[in-house]
């Protein structure tokens, strides 16, 4: 979390007092915004009490700052996170709250205790579209090739705007590259020629692993 102490996050940082003060109740003692980072990983329980206030009235940037240090969490709190991502209605909390999921996924495996079946399923709700890029790389990472015919399904979706076409095309390719999915050789070539230039040169770098497998 970097460490921007204007009048704005002094002001963010008072509205989150009552989290401030539930952490005190463990011993724990927060004096500026990055100790949030820190005492989450000090006491077992200070993880719950981050995802109880994640569920609070706050400003959105509030509880971006929240679910941005549960990223640090020992202990498995994804399936909690994924709840109120179904719940929240700000697309920017919850892509927020995707991120992390993702970032459990890379750095403390034992907190991620999510089934695939379940982050598959916001796929099929628009409403979630701007906010689940994060998730195809969780799924093609666990379920690896298994996941090829899934990640061909999302670059067929319709999409409500172009920036959910953007995000969720652009690590649907960077997924199949890493698989180096030879059978959608052809289906990740077209995009090639796409309109958008960030999901071309997505598209480039992917059929590079992809033809390599060839050879």
């Amino acid at each position: 979390m970097t460490e921007k102490m204007t009048t704005e996050n002094i002001a963010r940082f008072e509205e989150i007092r009552p989290l401030i003060v539930d952490l005190e109740g463990l011993g724990l003692f927060v004096n500026k915004p990055s100790d949030l980072d820190v005492v989450i990983t000090q006491h077992p329980d200070a993880p719950i009490e981050f995802i109880k206030h994640l569920k609070k009235d706050y400003s959105s940037e509030a509880l971006r700052w929240i679910a941005e240090s549960l990223a640090y969490s020992e202990t498995p709190v994804a399936n909690e996170m994924l709840d109120i991502f179904e719940s929240i209605e700000n697309e920017s909390v919850r892509w927020e709250i995707a991120n992390t999921v993702l970032i459990l996924n890379k750095s403390a495996p034992k907190a991620l205790k999510v089934d695939t079946t379940r982050l598959k399923v916001y796929f099929e709700n628009e409403k979630y579209q701007k906010s689940i890029s994060p998730f195809i790389e969780i799924i093609s990472k666990h379920e690896g090739k298994e996941s090829i015919s899934f990640l061909c399904s999302l670059l067929d979706m319709k999409f409500e705007s172009t920036t959910s076409e953007r995000s969720i095309i652009s690590a649907t390719l960077i997924a199949l590259g890493n698989l180096k999915a030879l059978e959608t050789l052809e289906k990740v070539r077209k995009f090639v020629s796409h309109s958008d230039s960030w999901i071309r040169g997505k598209a480039k770098s992917a059929l590079k692993k992809i033809e390599k497998a060839k050879e």
